[in-house]
């Protein structure tokens, strides 16, 4: 989050500039750092789960739990580093109502009906795929919405 958020002046001085190869060159090598980076603590993660965890429970029983949690949860890293990106690309170049829809995806509109829907049939343990699903789909729909746009300022930039 902290390195897409850090690139966002950029992408916005580039955007106001006219310059697409930039804001191309910057998108792609951020995309290609969060993938890296979250894959990375991903495997960090899952290396020393045990280790992590246990920073925080110490109970045998909270601690099992805590552990597969986190074994789950960590597989989102590289599609929340995506989903990140295009938030902060569609915050640059000025389409708050994009922000805001790509904001309310992740914990709003598909998270709280996956969470019911989720715990209804499966158990209690299963409910935390409800947040990985949640992930994935927001990231991909940001991730379209920002095309969509990129294609757009592609076009206006073209005829200017």
């Amino acid at each position: 989050m902290g390195i897409t958020i850090g690139v966002q002046p950029l992408l916005g001085y580039n955007y106001g500039t006219q310059n697409l190869s930039r804001i191309r060159a910057a998108l792609r090598k951020l995309t290609f750092l969060t993938i890296v980076v979250g894959c990375s603590l991903a495997l960090v993660c899952c290396l020393y789960v045990k280790t992590i965890v246990s920073l925080f429970l110490k109970e045998p029983e909270a601690l099992a739990i805590g552990q597969k949690m986190v074994e789950i949860l960590v597989l989102t890293g590289p599609f929340l580093g995506i989903y990140y990106i295009a938030s902060s690309f569609l915050q640059a170049i000025g389409h708050a109502k994009s922000v805001s829809l790509v904001s309310l995806l992740r914990q709003g509109i598909f998270l709280v009906p996956l969470l019911v829907i989720m715990d209804r049939f499966m158990g209690q343990m299963e409910n935390i795929w409800a947040v990985i699903l949640s992930d994935i789909a927001a990231a991909s729909i940001a991730v379209v919405i920002a095309v969509w746009h990129y294609n757009i300022i592609k076009k206006n930039f073209a005829h200017n």
